[in-house]
């Protein structure tokens, strides 16, 4: 073996991960780092997948309830003078059965509210969202409402409440789909 085929054999032990002072030494620190680095950025995607998941969750939820809340607004807040275009706003919002059944008897409702001259403003007390999934929902909603008429010179309180149902449209609005007076 020749002078600098000793000096190549003994750089190659030394290179050696089993030699004392090799590479494997010096790189296990970087290895843990690395290890490490790659668990917290595993932790960090599952809590931002559940947290953009719980925020998608809420969006969801306060998009129905701000829907269910119209919806009871619209149905108690009618006045003699703007029946017509204060229907109008509630059909807009409505669907299904209930805006089938609602639209049948518009006119109707309009002649009744002129003719008694009937002015009621809904405001909601409270309300909750009972159930929702990604196409439906539905929302309970306690309003009270202030009622005069050509009988009654003060306004008088009523209070209800309802179970607001919803339909998602293809458009992403939420509209009543029907409407129910709980005791």
């Amino acid at each position: 073996m020749t002078e600098e085929q000793a000096v190549d054999a003994a750089a190659e032990r030394s290179d050696s991960p089993t030699a004392a002072g090799g590479r494997l030494p010096r790189l296990l620190p970087a290895i843990a780092v690395g290890a490490v680095a790659l668990a917290l950025l595993a932790a960090a995607v599952v809590f931002g997948v559940r947290w953009a998941g719980e925020l998608s969750r809420d969006a969801l939820h306060e998009e129905v309830l701000q829907a269910g809340r119209q919806a009871a607004v619209n149905l108690t807040t009618i006045h003699h003078e703007t029946a017509e275009a204060d229907v109008a706003r509630l059909m807009a919002n409505a669907t299904g059965d209930f805006g089938t059944q609602f639209g049948q008897n518009q006119q109707s409702f309009v002649d009744i509210v002129t003719k008694a001259k009937v002015d009621t403003t809904g405001e909601v007390v409270e309300a909750a969202v009972d159930r929702v999934d990604e196409s439906s929902a539905s929302v309970l909603v306690a309003v009270r409402s202030q009622v005069t008429n050509a009988a009654t010179a003060e306004p008088q309180n009523r209070d209800y409440r309802m179970a607001v149902d919803l339909q998602r449209q293809p458009d992403g609005r939420w509209l009543a789909s029907g409407v129910e007076f709980v005791p």
